[in-house]
């Protein structure tokens, strides 16, 4: 499943790192999640080959 989070809600810390050395940071959250800052809560669809595709909710965000 996939969480949005409104990060300007969130009461944890959040941080961007490159925890595996792949070149791009992702957002890691360093406590609990309060549930006035989730937004949305969507399934991780994948097509018939196991490849990641983008549910329809996202579209309006740029793939970076």
């Amino acid at each position: 499943m996939i969480v949005c989070i409104d990060v300007k809600k969130l009461r944890s810390e959040v941080r961007y790192e490159d925890t595996d050395g792949c070149g791009r940071k992702y957002p890691h959250i360093y406590g609990l999640v309060n549930r006035d800052a989730v937004t949305m809560v969507l399934p991780f669809l994948r097509d018939a080959d196991g490849h990641y595709v983008k549910n329809q909710e996202l579209a309006e965000f740029a793939d970076q």
